[in-house]
């Protein structure tokens, strides 16, 4: 872990019950590319060098617990789910003796790449800051919190007054396009102040985390935001179509990654992989193929239209008749 990150502690919220999935199962444990959600954060503050964590639960909060294992983190309980502050405030007695800048991110975006973490840590650290917003310009902001700048709407470099939620906005302020995507890095003192002086006089009386970006302005602590380069970075998993948006990225992501190491997808649109497959160079894989779990696909090797592999191995230059299915040992089904 690199020296620069080595005083960082990230806090995750999976506490929310996740309403517009229409789900009785807790919204971070549905699956992406065979996945819980909530793993995907988790894998990219690791990759990020942020192996000290803390994720929040709170609603049926075994189910998401279970998805944790095997995993080293802390896990903070949100007896009652009403609010981001609440939440991270839930998560304080773990950062006791903690001295150096938190990270805090939602549980729910898969798509937040490790390298936009450290960049978000970067800029923290070269601006000064003592809280940094992580936000994204996007056509449509509707359903997101929009960051007030000082210098107005049409800059994006200039420091931030606050965030205002989309249903206590202004109708000026609903036409900003600049949005908090709910990644933060704050420094331990100022949540420690200001945390606790956060009210819920809004239109979902509920104690947000973003209040907090406004009550420390007004204390004279020096905000910033650092705009994300990739707007799928700023999905976050709030509904089915969500969910599915987030997995077409993730999929693309994994299928031009292989491409890159010298792998043939013929029309790869029709490909479905998940993050544990490995696939060697000049492996083809024809269309409407799927593989799953620990699949390894060795140098050389041909897979043909419409075969399943899950936790299977080919060997190098090995040939996948088309039709074929191979599951754990080997057997096949053609």
């Amino acid at each position: 872990m690199s020296s620069s990150h080595m005083s960082y502690y990230a806090v995750v919220l999976a506490a929310g019950k996740g309403t517009r999935m229409r789900s009785k199962r807790p919204k971070v444990v549905h699956e992406l590319l065979g996945r819980p959600l909530i793993r995907y954060p988790l894998e990219a503050l690791k990759a990020a060098g942020i192996d000290r964590v803390c994720v929040v639960v709170g609603h049926r909060a075994q189910d998401v617990q279970r998805c944790l294992s095997g995993l080293s983190c802390d896990i903070a309980i949100q007896e009652e789910q009403i609010g981001t502050a609440n939440a991270v405030l839930c998560a304080l007695p773990f950062l006791e003796d903690h001295q150096g800048p938190v990270l805090i991110m939602c549980g729910d975006m898969p798509l937040l790449r490790s390298s936009t973490i450290s960049s978000l840590i970067e800029c923290h650290r070269r601006q000064g800051n003592d809280i940094t917003v992580l936000s994204a310009i996007v056509p449509n902001p509707e359903g997101y919190g929009r960051i007030l700048r000082k210098d107005g709407p049409d800059t994006t470099d200039g420091p931030v007054l606050g965030i205002v939620e989309e249903k206590d906005a202004t109708r000026s302020e609903r036409s900003i396009r600049e949005i908090n995507t709910g990644t933060y890095v704050m420094e331990i003192r100022v949540l420690k102040a200001f945390l606790d002086s956060i009210g819920n006089k809004n239109a979902q009386r509920e104690f947000y985390l973003t209040d907090i970006v406004g009550v420390a302005c007004s204390h004279g602590e020096k905000v910033g935001a650092m705009v994300t380069p990739d707007l799928s970075e700023a999905i976050g998993v709030n509904s089915r179509r969500d969910l599915a948006l987030a997995e077409e990225h993730l999929l693309k992501r994994l299928i031009w990654h292989y491409m890159e190491k010298g792998v043939t997808f013929i029309m790869p649109n029709t490909i479905y992989l998940e993050p544990g497959v490995s696939i060697e160079r000049d492996v083809v894989v024809a269309p409407f193929c799927m593989l799953k779990g620990n699949t390894v696909v060795h140098e050389g090797a041909y897979i043909g239209p419409y075969s399943y592999l899950e936790d299977a191995v080919v060997g190098p230059g090995e040939r996948i008749t088309p039709y074929t299915a191979i599951s754990g040992k080997g057997q096949e089904n053609n």
